[in-house]
């Protein structure tokens, strides 16, 4: 697609380091041209892509500035490239003139501001920066966490939020359970078929006799 210019430069950055902001900015320049779809992510050979958000066709990706003026440059903003070691490289091919602009932050103003969006999104709802980040000490720290290697995930979190809704904790495991359940059915349905790659199965062999006690009438496994 020999007709459309390839860009002139790119932004790159850390997450909550200002790189929306200033692709808004540069897009209202007359002599700058943006693209709508902000982070094609066009390079970056080694980066994990989703390809229902990602663009890797060239065609496709120089379309996206089809709508240029002669005497614009010619810019996108896919902050990724920032974390992949082969981007550079790539662009530095397919433009040697090209500039990339690196976009970066006080690590403290950063964590305050990703804590100030969790919150917003519902990820979290601990309103105190500080208490947020010791509670995720405190788990990591745990001996529970340490000696079965586990880390705080995002069911870690969900719980706060769950917490918050005024959901009860013994509701919590089927809740999780809830949002699953399409996994654990798509597993199901490729073990009807030829797949020969499996999850641990179990099968179902019916009903079992079980004794049940009276919860004021059992042993806690502490014996107490």
């Amino acid at each position: 697609m020999d007709q459309y210019r390839k860009p002139d430069f790119f932004i790159v950055g850390a997450p909550k380091c200002g790189t929306t902001s200033m692709y808004h900015y540069l897009r209202q320049h007359d002599q700058i041209f943006m693209p709508d779809e902000k982070e094609p992510h066009y390079f970056g050979e080694d980066l994990k892509k989703r390809p229902d958000k990602f663009i890797d066709n060239e065609d496709e990706y120089l379309n996206l500035f089809k709508d240029a003026k002669p005497d614009q440059k010619l810019g996108e903003a896919s902050t990724f490239y920032l974390y992949s070691k082969s981007a550079s490289r790539e662009i530095k091919e397919y433009n040697p003139d090209a500039k990339i602009i690196i976009m970066l932050r006080n690590p403290i103003d950063f964590l305050n501001s990703l804590h100030s969006q969790l919150l917003f999104s519902g990820n979290e709802d601990e309103p105190d920066f500080e208490i947020a980040m010791e509670l995720e000490e405190i788990a990591l720290r745990d001996e529970f966490f340490i000696e079965r290697k586990l880390f705080p995930n995002v069911d870690f979190y969900s719980g706060l939020v769950y917490r918050k809704l005024g959901i009860p904790r013994d509701l919590f495991t089927p809740v999780f359970a809830i949002s699953r359940v399409a996994g654990w059915l798509a597993h199901w349905r490729e073990q009807l078929g030829a797949n020969r790659i499996f999850r641990p199965s179990q099968i179902y062999t019916g009903a079992q006799n079980r004794t049940w006690i009276p919860s004021d009438e059992r042993v806690s496994s502490t014996g107490a």
